[in-house]
């Protein structure tokens, strides 16, 4: 009877658990047919050539800590650190005493922000059943402007591809330049607009540090394909804008604003908007609307 039991109380739970998996997978379907992400992504979901999520390639140096100096003339090529630089990344990042520091260029380190965005656009276009696939900036050309439905991340400072698409659009990036720091130029704004948005760190230990993203909808550059910009003045500013771009609440209070701005509007949506989040240990919180263009 006890063996009898045992069967019965296992496969109960195998049910069970193939139902709630059937639910969940249910669940997750039907959160793209809800109207707002039917709305604003229904054109890219239903195009077969599907969408490219193109990652940055920043400029950057890899901190690599070895407990042997490396051997002259090796490969990759490293910079060895020493005096004050080396004692401030030891203290930044609590390395132990002992061993060699080197900074490595790298062309290719993914950023997170950019990678947990990709994630969630994935499974945003997978549970659509659409085609997504993946490239970065350093592979992009022109002809794939041209024939792919592109989604960009990243800043003007890590993808060059930015400032040309968006130098014709109101909302549009700047680099850092002397003492002007990385930003989100307003060309035009409105009322209650600023001209500039830029990272505005806490001077407390805290308080949240403001960080901004641009995200732009647009046409492709021949008129028959698709680009969305999303644009992190940060990395973790890129991840918060993905969040908002994927959640059908926010996606809500989006296209209530798009329609306030074109009451009139027919066919799908192309527009700027900025985000704002509020930062704290790296991790961004949920955005908000400061300023909205429909093109």
């Amino acid at each position: 009877l006890g063996a009898l039991a045992a069967a019965v109380a296992f496969l109960a739970g195998w049910w069970a658990g193939k139902a709630q998996k059937q639910k969940d997978v249910a669940g997750l379907v039907s959160a793209t047919q809800h109207p707002a992400i039917q709305e604003v992504w229904g054109p890219w979901f239903a195009d077969p050539a599907g969408a490219v999520i193109c990652l940055s390639n920043p400029m950057t140096a890899v901190v690599k800590h070895f407990q042997m100096p490396v051997p002259p003339g090796a490969r990759p090529f490293r910079v060895p650190l020493n005096g004050a630089e080396e004692k401030r990344f030891r203290e930044a990042f609590a390395l132990p005493q002992g061993g060699y520091l080197y900074l490595t260029p790298s062309t290719s380190q993914a950023k997170m922000g950019e990678a947990i965005s990709a994630v969630s656009l994935a499974a945003l276009f997978s549970r659509a059943g659409a085609p997504i696939r993946s490239t970065q900036s350093r592979f992009l050309s022109w002809e794939d402007l041209r024939e792919q439905n592109l989604i960009l991340l990243g800043h003007n400072e890590a993808n060059r591809w930015l400032d040309p698409l968006l130098e014709k659009y109101p909302l549009r990036l700047a680099a850092t330049s002397g003492e002007w720091p990385r930003r989100i130029v307003n060309v035009q704004p409105g009322p209650g607009e600023a001209r500039e948005y830029r990272v505005e760190y806490s001077e407390k230990q805290n308080e949240p540090t403001q960080e901004y993203a641009l995200v732009s909808m647009i046409a492709g550059v021949d008129g028959r394909r698709r680009l969305l910009l999303i644009n992190g003045l940060n990395t973790q500013a890129t991840q918060m804008a993905a969040d908002f771009l994927t959640d059908p609440a926010s996606l809500e209070e989006l296209l209530a604003r798009l329609r306030q701005e074109a009451p009139g509007h027919r066919g799908p949506w192309h527009f700027q908007i900025v985000l704002r989040t509020e930062v704290r240990d790296k991790v961004p919180t949920r955005g908000s609307l400061v300023a909205l263009r429909v093109l």
